[in-house]
């Protein structure tokens, strides 16, 4: 899915996400089952993709462009289809804590490591403000 050498994303043999694709680009393109737009008002606009299905997993894609480029994602992946309903009862930090070990791993079946590359940065983490995991892609 994550091209080694250019960081490139592929969503399916005719659709990849790469550094400095166009928002309007990307924006039109049918993915996933909701989308949202959030224009900050600085020159960042983020697209948020949900329920997006790649090779048998589910992403939810952040997709992050200044002036209108794409320079950074933030993505969290699962085998099963994200459930779109707000609801904390299932959240604790040991759950989200073990998320964030299996994006480690799918980092590194993906690319080898984290850290950084030609193309930009890679890493897993957990925001304990949000108490969420995801994995971020920095274009340079």
């Amino acid at each position: 899915m994550i091209d080694k050498k250019t960081g490139s994303i592929t969503l399916s043999a005719t659709r990849r996400l790469s550094a400095g694709d166009a928002f309007d680009e990307v924006s039109g393109l049918p993915l996933g089952e909701v989308q949202t737009v959030a224009d900050l008002g600085n020159g960042w606009k983020w697209l948020t993709i949900k329920n997006v299905a790649v090779e048998g997993k589910y992403f939810i894609l952040s997709l992050g462009f200044h002036t209108n480029v794409l320079k950074l994602i933030e993505l969290m992946v699962a085998n099963d289809r994200f459930d779109l309903t707000p609801n904390w009862a299932d959240w604790s930090e040991a759950n989200e804590l073990a998320i964030l070990t299996d994006l480690r791993i799918w980092v590194a079946n993906e690319l080898g490591r984290e850290g950084a590359f030609e193309w930009g940065d890679i890493e897993a983490t957990y925001d304990s403000k949000s108490g969420s995991s995801s994995i971020t892609i920095r274009y340079h």
